[in-house]
This record gives C-alpha cells, sequence and structure tokens, in this order.
C-alpha cells in the first residue's frame, strides 16, 4: 500500500484532471471506467514517485493495466517491449531531461504529438 502523505495535497484534483484529459479511458488498454465491471481508472507513476505529476509520468491506467506494469515491470525494462504511447512519451521524457534542462511549459513535453516508434532494444531511431 501507497504512503498517502508521499502525495500532494491536491492529488484528488490532479488525478482527475489526469483522467479527464485521458476521456476518462485507459491509455493502455483503452477501456471506459466502469467499476462495476472491474474497469476503474486510475493514475499510474511509471518511475514510482508519487510526488512527480509530470504529464509524461502520470497516465491514466485502468486498474487492471495499473497492477500489470507496476507488479511486472521495472521503468528499465520498458524499451523491451511493443511501447503504446503512454511509455513512448515516458522514454521521450526521461531523454529529455537527461540532455536538457527541465521545460517549465509541460505543454511542450515530448509525446505531445504523434509518438515515434522505437525499434526494441533501443531508446531513439
Amino acid at each position: 500500500m501507497s504512503n498517502l502523505s508521499l502525495y500532494p495535497d491536491d492529488w484528488e484534483e490532479i488525478s482527475t484532471a489526469i483522467k479527464e484529459k485521458a476521456g476518462w479511458c485507459c491509455e493502455n488498454c483503452g477501456h471506459h471506467h466502469d467499476p462495476p465491471h472491474g474497469y476503474t481508472l486510475t493514475v499510474h507513476h511509471i518511475d514510482g514517485n508519487p510526488s512527480n505529476n509530470e504529464p509524461w509520468n502520470t497516465p491514466a491506467l485502468c486498474q487492471r493495466c495499473h497492477l500489470h506494469y507496476q507488479c511486472r515491470l521495472s521503468v528499465h525494462q520498458l524499451s523491451y517491449f511493443n511501447r503504446p504511447a503512454w511509455i513512448i512519451r515516458y522514454l521521450d521524457a526521461v531523454q529529455s531531461i537527461s540532455s536538457a534542462p527541465k521545460p517549465s511549459d509541460h505543454s511542450k513535453l515530448p509525446g505531445q504529438s504523434q509518438p515515434k516508434r522505437l525499434s526494441p532494444l533501443s531508446t531513439t531511431e
């Protein structure tokens, strides 16, 4: 169980905005938020840091996909798999952050336009 003190005070508003931006659909499987049928939309912190709420780090995932990625996949393994857009957004942002100052305008973060597809085992083309 996560330590809620690590989340920002306005986490409820942040997570609702992320889910609304995703159209209340899982960014991985595309399923709509549907709790009675086992599809509760959540927000995943790819880097595991609940205080890092950058757009590239917080995809909206249904609980099934969230648990699948959180329990079975470390961020260091992401380059080994066919990557959906939310993972490409994360990899692009990490690459940009490691080589440039952190952007102040979140709307210009990598992955906001059509994501580039990367070949397996690489992070750049």
